[in-house]
């Protein structure tokens, strides 16, 4: 009698529950996490017009918008299955986490050399005349950038499909707040400038990018074996 009476109560606390609570919470957390990525984000416009000058900053945007549309093309939008995976299809994050290396390495490649060609055919001649970086340090940030990009936005994805949202906002504040600290340091030591801002770039996303594959790796054990 005492256990049907705890299973009827227990029966009875999942039915009261608020089948939205986890919803709601997921919401909170995510829209607490955008809004400080706003302010840093604002910040981080501030500091950029503060160090570099009009024709670096414009440049710079552009790099970026090139960049973005590059990965767009590499990645066609596949860090987008992750969630629909793990949560409907419970695929293993082995799986999921094999997926996003294997891809974002093959994609990202593709996708860095895609745009040096861009850069040395076009972008090369026709806006950046007047800068001093010179092609092969140009091809660093592009392998360097495509790719981690790449992984880092299919992991993040990953931690929305376990529903890992404060996880998943630590990392992108980290990211902001990274790239604020590299671009003051390096202000400090070389100045301003069009380097500046892909150097600070490049290196916040690689570094999130290896921190989220640590991450994963340490808390569920994935090894590329168990794709």
């Amino acid at each position: 009698f005492n256990s049907i009476l705890m299973t009827g109560t227990l029966a009875q606390k999942v039915v009261v529950r608020n089948p939205y609570k986890g919803l709601f919470n997921g919401i909170a957390v995510m829209t607490a996490g955008k809004g400080i990525l706003v302010v840093l984000g604002f910040v981080n416009k501030v500091l950029l017009a503060k160090i570099m000058n009009p024709e670096s900053l414009g440049l710079f945007g552009l790099t970026l918008s090139i960049s973005g549309l590059t990965f767009m093309m590499a990645n066609m939008g596949a860090h987008n299955a992750h969630v629909y995976n793990i949560v409907r299809n419970r695929i293993s994050v082995a799986r999921s986490f094999g997926f996003s290396i294997v891809f974002a390495t093959i994609t990202g490649l593709i996708g860095a050399c895609l745009l040096y060609l861009i850069y040395i055919s076009w972008l090369d001649g026709l806006y950046f005349k007047s800068i001093t970086i010179s092609s092969s340090v140009m091809l660093v940030y592009f392998f360097l950038f495509i790719p981690s990009n790449i992984i880092k936005t299919h992991l993040v994805e990953i931690l929305i499909g376990l529903k890992k949202f404060k996880i998943h906002n630590g990392f992108m504040i980290v990211e902001s707040v990274l790239f604020l600290m590299i671009l003051a340091s390096l202000y400090s030591v070389v100045g301003g400038g069009l380097f500046v801002g892909l150097t600070a770039w490049t290196s916040s996303v690689f570094i999130v990018s290896i921190g989220l594959i640590a991450y994963i790796l340490h808390q569920y054990g994935v090894m590329f074996s168990s794709v």
